[in-house]
């Protein structure tokens, strides 16, 4: 068992980082927020309760020499609240959103491609993994100086607890651990929806057990800066005690508080076009995003604030002489987030796919439907059978709320109102759970989640959120015009816990060695009833494809030789999905890759 220290959890947020931690040499340790300490104007340091999830790149000359200096020495980048701010000045050099960066499969991840829209003549562009690790590493950072000895509190040496949304894909995890291992840190990766609920537990301690009970399932609603998680978790009995299982996870959806800003920015673009006849370009209505996400998370927070002036910067002035006064008022603030994302729409209500256009910029896959209602409806409707199957409550009995766009009021009734009216007097009772600091609860619950490990607090019964398989091509002779179809064979059902070993002895394989092999993978949020080895030849959209894994399958034998396989996979204990191909002939096995950049060449944004 773990006997480090200290116990920490790290919310690696796409708009904020946020930090926990537990002493565990206390008798009775508790969860407290670390503060970090950061650049906040040009040559000042403060501490904050969270790390903007910004890198700004300065051009030469920029700013004033030593102005990017941390107590731990000098950089020639800025991360946090400076550089969330100077990035609103000059937008094209600021890396924002590189989480979502991480799970974006048409690119390059560890390429530097960031910032996306930038020159890269112009701009030292870095990779989204380089970014992630850049936050990590100023954590780190932050650690050693608030903590001066050199011994046993170094924080590479602790317990760390690093979340994750819900809906990565087993790519995007192995990304996120891979700029945890630059960063020389061991983490083990935790659901930031069940992180929150760690929070609220740990919040009510063991009042729990009389705020749910038996058979009630707890639907947690996790809107955050780039992502939309939804995870089903339910309360159960075992051995006579109340116990949490998380029996499901909604798909990877790209909605989050990036669609709000920008299409606040949209909407205070138009205002001003209408009423003053000013018209913004590209480069300002990126400057406009980033004021209106601020302006969001103060409006928000603070319901008295009717509106927020912006100061809208032109390209290449650093003086407010040629910049543009737009102000957001609290009702344009509601009509674009509330009655644009949150609309008031039935349960059979659900996103439909929309015919694209031939040619589109790259960037981020943004989801096209921005109703956050119609893509809870569905996600409550594909795991309508899992709850039936289970005897828990087929419509949400509880409801925990995170992220920042919560703290409004307003928003909370709205989802609250919305799932009441989908099930009528039955969920007239739903309750809402106190989540508390909506902007730490994730770090928190991280943290706590570390003492539950250690037999101080309740676990939640999860294992992998999704199904997992490997594509098999059918046998059958050549038609002209006709593809192979591809069958699915599950390798690791939804559910298995980490740390577990998953053979399938039963079925045997050829692959060639010596040469480089690859192989097509799979995986569902929603086929919870698949077991280990079921052949799967129809799946509709149930299933979706991830980057192939491949490797190089070295050997003495001789190259092409195609020897007798079977299939080994392996849940990590900190989260990763590795699949392995073992011959027993040759007493050797070959562990598959994620072949993550999915392209012959580099990826690169236009300048």
């Amino acid at each position: 068992m773990d006997e480090s220290p200290f116990v920490i959890g790290i919310d690696l947020g796409t708009t904020n980082t946020a930090m926990a931690f537990c002493d565990m040499r206390s008798e009775n340790p508790e969860c407290k927020v670390f503060e970090i300490p950061q650049i906040v104007s040009e040559g000042e340091i403060a501490l904050r309760a969270t790390l903007p999830s910004f890198v700004y790149i300065p051009g030469e000359h920029e700013l004033a020499e030593g102005s990017l200096e941390l107590p731990w020495g000098e950089y020639s980048y800025a991360v946090g609240e400076f550089a969330r701010e100077q990035g609103g000045r000059v937008p094209h050099r600021l890396v924002s959103s590189a989480k979502s960066w991480l799970c974006h499969s048409g690119v390059d991840r560890e390429n530097p491609i960031l910032p996306w829209t930038a020159d890269s003549g112009e701009v030292n562009k870095i990779s989204p993994v380089e970014a992630s690790m850049r936050y990590l590493m100023h954590l780190s950072e932050s650690w050693h100086t608030g903590h001066k000895s050199v011994g046993e509190e170094r924080f590479a040496g602790q317990s760390i607890f690093l979340t994750v949304p819900a809906s990565f894909d087993a790519v995007a995890r192995e990304l996120t651990v891979k700029a945890a291992i630059a960063s020389d840190l061991d983490v083990i990766l935790l659901e930031e929806p069940q992180a929150a609920l760690y929070s609220w537990l740990h919040s009510v301690g063991d009042e729990w057990r009389n705020l749910v009970k038996v058979g009630d399932t707890i639907l947690v609603c996790d809107v955050g800066g780039g992502t939309t998680d939804f995870s089903l978790i339910a309360v159960a009995e075992r051995d006579g005690s109340l116990e949490l299982e998380r029996i499901a996870v909604g798909d990877h959806i790209l909605l989050g508080g990036d669609n709000m800003d920008l299409a606040l920015a949209m909407a205070v673009a138009q205002e001003l076009r209408e009423k003053e006849g000013v018209k913004l370009d590209s480069w300002q209505l990126n400057a406009l995003a980033l004021l209106c996400r601020s302006a969001k998370e103060a409006m928000f927070s603070d319901p008295s604030m009717e509106e927020r002036t912006l100061v809208i910067p032109s390209r290449g002035s650093k003086l407010f002489a040629s910049s543009v006064t737009a102000v957001l008022s609290r009702q344009l603030l509601n009509r674009v987030v509330i009655d644009g994302f949150l609309p008031e729409t039935p349960l059979d209500h659900h996103p439909v796919r929309k015919i694209r256009q031939g040619l589109t910029e790259i960037g981020l896959p943004y989801e096209p439907e921005p109703s956050i209602i119609a893509h809870m409806a569905r996600f409550l409707s594909l795991h309508r059978n899992t709850l039936r199957q289970r005897g828990a409550s087929e419509f949400p009995n509880a409801i925990l709320l995170n992220g920042g766009v919560f703290k409004s009021k307003i928003i909370t009734e709205r989802i609250l109102s919305v799932i009441r009216n989908w099930y009528g007097d039955s969920a007239s009772s739903v309750k809402l759970l106190d989540g508390g600091n909506l902007d730490l609860a994730v770090c928190r619950g991280a943290a706590y989640y570390g003492l539950a490990r250690r037999g101080k607090g309740v676990r939640i019964r999860g294992g992998t959120s999704r199904s997992y398989y490997i594509g098999i091509e059918s046998s059958m002779p050549a038609v002209p015009g006709f593809a192979p179809p591809l069958k699915a064979l599950c390798l690791a059902p939804q559910g298995i816990e980490e740390g577990t070993h998953v053979p399938l002895p039963q079925r045997e394989f050829g692959l060639v060695i010596g040469d480089d092999a690859e192989f097509r993978i799979l995986s569902s949020s929603v086929r919870g009833q698949d077991a280990v080895g079921d052949m799967i030849e129809e799946w509709d959209d149930e299933l979706t494809e991830l980057p192939s894994l491949k490797t190089s399958l070295a050997s003495t034998e001789e190259a092409g030789k195609v020897v007798p396989v079977t299939l080994e996979t392996h849940v990590t204990e900190i989260g990763t999905i590795e699949l392995w191909c073992v011959s027993k002939s040759l007493d050797k096995k070959w562990k598959l890759e994620f072949d993550i950049r999915k392209h012959d060449e580099p990826l690169e944004a236009a300048g």
